[in-house]
């Protein structure tokens, strides 16, 4: 009976010693499993924080292209109103030179309505530069 006492003690040792092995090795299986888990969410954070940059990059380089067109249209704008002013102002001296007082007075009036105008473009522009300069500062803060 001393005998059968000890086998069975014996292999009462043996399965706890296994239990404990299965034990562990679940636990290093469930440990490699989180760790696994956790790099792919890593990955996919970093993913994302890429995409997320890159999206910004996009934005802020279409703000800075549009800014370029913008101020590029402003100047032609400008040099276009300079050469249009320049020349309403030669055909207003060669009225007067004509002695044609009355058209120039006329010509001289249109004219000013027309640089009226185009200044409220010009105006009107430069608050929409205003707002995209705003949009680029925003978009710069973001960072």
């Amino acid at each position: 009976m001393t005998k059968n006492l000890e086998k069975l003690e014996a292999d009462f040792k043996r399965i706890k010693e296994y239990q404990e092995k299965v034990f562990k090795e679940r636990q290093k299986a469930r440990e490699a499993e989180a760790e696994l888990k956790a790099r792919e969410q890593k990955r996919e954070l970093e993913l994302l924080m890429k995409q997320q940059q890159d999206m910004q990059k996009a934005q802020q380089e279409t703000l800075q292209k549009m800014q370029q067109q913008h101020k590029e249209q402003m100047e032609k704008l400008k040099q276009q109103e300079a050469e249009r002013r320049a020349q309403e102002e030669k055909k207003i001296q060669d009225l007067k030179f004509t002695l044609l007082e009355e058209q120039a007075k006329a010509e001289k009036e249109r004219n000013e309505r027309e640089h009226a105008n185009m200044m409220e473009m010009i105006m009107a522009l430069q608050r929409q530069q205003a707002d995209m300069n705003k949009q680029m500062m925003e978009l710069m803060k973001r960072k």
